[in-house]
């Protein structure tokens, strides 16, 4: 039973990301033939809007549709028209990005288990210290 429950949602990834590979690159050119500007950005934005709303149909994150759909994204022939028409959206969108994750904070939960929510955070932080030291120590050794 766990396993179909794993299964499932790397199912529904492969299938997004097999279908983005197809149809992206022959919407992109069909649409760069159409040499509007707006036509591009639109569709982009409804890229990353559909995969997101896609994905959290599917019980997953829309975060996780809007990475993907950046993943689908960039492996097209079309990514520097991709990177050059978004570039002025991209303060915008980092903001908009970082409102949403602070609403889905749990503020409640913070006041309930103030100990556990703490414990947590410090052991993250000293597990990504471990691995970035990690790291150093081996790219050090290697050059």
């Amino acid at each position: 039973a766990m396993a179909m429950s794993a299964a499932k949602p790397v199912l529904a990834l492969g299938i997004i990301v097999g279908a983005g590979k197809l149809l992206l690159q022959r919407t992109f050119r069909f649409v760069a033939n159409a040499r509007s500007q707006e036509a591009f950005m639109a569709t982009i934005l409804f890229t990353v809007m559909a995969t997101s709303t896609l994905t959290e149909g599917l019980g997953l994150s829309d975060t996780l549709g809007a990475f993907l759909a950046g993943v689908m994204l960039a492996e097209t022939s079309y990514v520097h028209q991709v990177e050059a028409d978004i570039k002025p959206f991209r303060g915008l969108l980092l903001g908009l990005f970082f409102v949403t994750v602070g609403f889905s904070i749990d503020i409640p939960l913070l006041f309930r288990a103030p100990l556990a929510v703490g414990s947590l955070v410090l052991g993250l932080i000293a597990l990504k210290t471990g691995i970035i030291a990690a790291l150093g120590a081996w790219v050090r050794r290697m050059s």
